[in-house]
C-alpha cells in the first residue's frame, strides 16, 4: 500500500503541450523490475479529468481495482468525487466513499464533506472547512467527524508565512472537548535557500509540554532548479538515521520522466531499489500546439512560488486546478506576466488554465 500511495504522491505531468495518460508502477524484486499497478487518466472535452481507473497487475493481465469519477458544475467545478471498488467475485464496480465539495464566493474551497458506504445508505464522515485570510492565503482548516447530523471538532491546522508569503510553519491541533480547547499536537519548520526553494523541513510531535522532532525532509536541486532528490530522515536513539529517497529524472522538456524510489538498508549506506514510476503523455485537450507553447510556468515541479509568462495582451482570468478538477485558485488579471503564491497547496498534481476572450492556454504542473 506504501508503493501505491507513493505512486500517487509522486505524479507529474508532461511538456505544456501534453497532459499525464497513464502512471505504471513497478516494484524492484529478486533484482528485477516487476508491474505492480498503474493509474489510466481520461479528460473531458475541455481538458479537464473526470475518471482515474486503477489497475493492478497479476503476472499475466492487468486487473480492474479501483474508479474515480467526478461531476461538475456548469463552470467547469468539481461537485462530487465519487469511488468505486470493483468486486472480483461477483464482477462490476460497487461505490464505498465520496466527496462533496462547496465553494464561496470567490470559487474558492470553501468546505469539503466525505461520506461513506460500508453495507447501505451513504454515512457523513469527515469534514473539512477552510478559512483564508484578507490577501486569499489559506490560514486555518477544520476537521470535523461525521456523526448522523451532527459535527465533531477533531483537529485544526494553522499556517504561518515568511515575508515573501511561503509557509515555514505548520501547526497542527487536536480538539480537547473536555477542557473545550485547542491541545497542540504537532509542527512542521521550513527553511529556504537564496532563491526561495525549500531546503530542508523538521516536524516535532508534541509529547506534554515538550518538543520531540520525528522526521527531516531535505530537498536538493539540479542546475536547472528542480528537484533531483528529496530524502526523509527519521529521528532514531537521539540521531537522524536516513531512511527513505526518491530520485526524479526529468525529459527534454524538464518534466518529470520517472521516479526511484529507495529505501537504506538499516545501519547502512547502501540505497535498495523499490520502486520505479513510469509517465507517459498525450496532447492536451482543447489546446492547440501553438496556445500551449506560448505559456510558460515555471519552476516545474514548484514547492511555494509559481511564475506564469507569456500570456495574451488584455483582461484574462487564470485557474489553477488539482488532480480532481476541483479549482483551488482563481485570478483575473491584465497582465502579460504573473507570481502566485501557492505554498498552501498539498501536494499533487495541478493544471493551470488561462482564458482570454475565445482562447485558453494550459500547462500543467506538479507540487513538492
Amino acid at each position: 500500500m506504501r508503493t501505491f500511495l507513493f505512486c500517487l504522491l509522486s505524479m507529474g505531468l508532461g511538456a505544456q503541450s501534453q497532459q499525464l495518460l497513464s502512471i505504471t508502477n513497478k516494484n524492484f524484486s529478486n533484482s528485477s523490475w516487476k508491474f505492480n499497478n498503474r493509474i489510466l487518466f481520461s479528460y473531458d472535452a475541455n481538458g479537464y479529468p473526470y475518471l482515474e481507473d486503477y489497475e493492478a497487475w497479476n503476472g499475466m493481465v492487468w486487473e480492474n481495482r479501483q474508479l474515480k469519477t467526478q461531476s461538475n458544475h456548469s463552470n467547469g467545478l468539481v461537485d462530487t468525487v465519487y469511488y468505486e471498488r470493483w468486486d472480483q467475485i461477483n464482477g462490476g464496480y460497487t461505490g464505498f466513499s465520496k466527496e462533496q465539495n462547496y465553494y464561496n464566493g470567490n470559487w474558492e474551497k470553501d468546505s469539503l464533506i466525505v461520506m461513506q458506504n460500508i453495507s447501505g445508505p451513504w454515512i457523513k464522515d469527515t469534514r473539512k472547512v477552510f478559512q483564508y485570510d484578507a490577501g486569499g492565503l489559506l490560514e486555518h482548516v477544520f476537521t470535523s467527524d461525521g456523526d448522523g447530523a451532527d459535527w465533531k471538532l477533531t483537529t485544526k491546522t494553522d499556517y504561518y508565512y515568511n515575508t515573501n508569503g511561503q509557509w515555514d510553519i505548520l501547526r497542527r491541533s487536536e480538539w480537547d472537548s473536555a477542557n473545550a480547547t485547542w491541545a497542540p499536537k504537532s509542527e512542521m519548520h521550513r527553511y529556504f535557500d537564496a532563491i526561495g526553494n525549500p531546503i530542508f523541513e523538521y516536524e516535532f510531535i508534541h509529547r506534554g509540554s515538550n518538543l520531540d522532532t520525528l522526521r527531516w525532509h531535505e530537498y536538493t536541486y539540479n542546475s536547472q532548479a528542480l528537484v533531483q532528490e528529496d530524502r526523509y530522515y527519521i529521528f532514531i536513539a537521539g540521531a537522524f538515521n536516513p531512511g527513505t529517497r526518491r530520485l526524479f529524472s526529468y525529459n527534454a522538456n524538464n518534466r518529470i520522466d520517472s521516479v526511484l524510489h529507495q529505501v537504506l538498508k538499516y545501519n547502512d549506506t547502501l540505497w535498495l531499489d523499490n520502486s520505479l514510476a513510469i509517465y507517459r503523455y498525450g496532447p492536451i485537450v482543447g489546446l492547440t500546439e501553438l496556445e500551449s507553447k506560448s505559456l510558460h510556468v515555471y519552476p516545474n515541479p514548484w514547492h511555494d512560488i509559481l511564475n506564469i509568462e507569456g500570456m495574451a495582451k488584455g483582461e484574462k482570468l487564470i485557474q489553477i486546478i488539482n488532480s480532481s478538477g476541483v479549482l483551488v485558485k482563481q485570478k483575473s488579471t491584465d497582465a502579460e506576466e504573473l507570481q502566485l503564491r501557492l505554498g498552501h497547496l498539498p501536494a499533487g498534481v495541478y493544471s493551470i488554465r488561462v482564458q482570454a476572450g475565445g482562447h485558453i492556454s494550459g500547462a500543467s504542473i506538479i507540487k513538492l
